[in-house]
C-alpha cells in the first residue's frame, strides 16, 4: 500500500471504497498476502496493515481499518502514530465511546489508541484507523 492512500471518513482509504463488493476487494489486493476470517454477520479480510469487514448480507465492504505501517492520512494531517491532540488542532473536537474516538464533525470515522504504561488519552499514539458507513 503506497504512502498517498488518503483516508476520507465514510467513504474511502484510498482505491478502497466502502460498499465495494468484496470480489473488487480481492482482485485489489493483487498480489498481498491475506487471511479472511469468518464472523456471525461479516467475512475480515486481513493484510499486513489493513483490514476489511464485509458484510455477509450483501457482501460489500462497511468497514476498513488501516494500522502498522500505513502511510496515509485522513485531512492531510492525521495518521497511525499521530495523537488526539493532533486530531484537535487539524481536524476538530473529538469525543469517545468505549475504547474508540470519534470527531464530532466527521462521520464514518474513528481511532483506537496504543496502550502504553503511561497512558493519556490526548499523547498516547494513534494505532488503528477506521473508516465505515455511517449506518453501521
Amino acid at each position: 500500500m503506497a504512502a498517498d492512500e488518503t483516508i476520507i471518513a465514510g467513504q474511502s482509504v484510498g482505491k478502497y471504497i466502502l460498499n465495494m463488493p468484496y470480489e473488487t476487494i480481492l482482485e485489489l489486493l493483487n498480489e498481498e498476502k491475506y487471511v479472511v476470517r469468518d464472523l456471525m454477520e461479516y467475512t475480515v479480510v486481513e493484510c499486513s496493515n489493513i483490514k476489511f469487514w464485509i458484510s455477509k448480507k450483501d457482501k460489500k465492504a462497511k468497514q476498513i481499518l488501516v494500522q502498522g505501517s500505513f502511510e496515509g492520512k485522513f485531512c492531510d494531517a492525521i495518521g497511525i502514530g499521530s495523537n488526539l491532540t493532533q486530531v484537535k488542532n487539524h481536524v476538530g473536537e473529538w469525543y469517545q465511546e468505549l475504547d474508540a474516538y470519534y470527531v464530532k464533525n466527521h462521520i464514518g470515522i474513528c481511532f483506537q489508541l496504543y496502550d502504553e504504561d503511561d497512558w493519556n488519552a490526548d499523547t498516547a499514539p494513534i494505532q488503528f484507523i477506521s473508516v465505515f458507513t455511517p449506518d453501521l
